[in-house]
């Protein structure tokens, strides 16, 4: 599956609610100066695909997927993610266990330390 879309509407540390879009078929990479939501991008994407990273009443985030011809909405408002596949309720896709989630997410000192890495 592919990302096109996430919108985040309420989630700690975010004042104001904001969309990114327009994600590649590629890896994407996302930079800028401290305080701008890079980290708090990657916890609402976390709590989207695994509900127990997070708290449930503090975060509203919904993101926008594509898998060959369909597309898959997640919507969390307060509650458990809502997953619908071109507009239709469905149950989440499979994913991997959520105490991998953080394998998915790589910060830029895990791409130039090596050291960190176990051989």
């Amino acid at each position: 599956m592919k990302l096109r879309r996430i919108k985040i509407s309420r989630l700690p540390g975010i004042d104001d609610p904001f969309t990114v879009e327009g994600f590649s078929d590629g890896i994407t990479i996302i930079v800028g100066p401290n305080g701008i939501g890079k980290s708090s991008l990657c916890r609402a994407m976390r709590h989207l695909i695994w509900p127990e990273e997070l708290s449930r009443q503090s975060t509203s985030a919904s993101a926008l997927f594509e898998n060959k011809t369909e597309q898959w909405l997640v919507n969390a408002d307060g509650q458990p993610p809502r997953w619908q596949i071109n507009g239709a309720d469905t149950e989440p896709p499979p994913t991997p266990s959520a105490h991998l989630s953080q394998c998915f997410f790589l910060r830029l000192p895990d791409l130039i330390d090596s050291t960190q890495r176990a051989a």
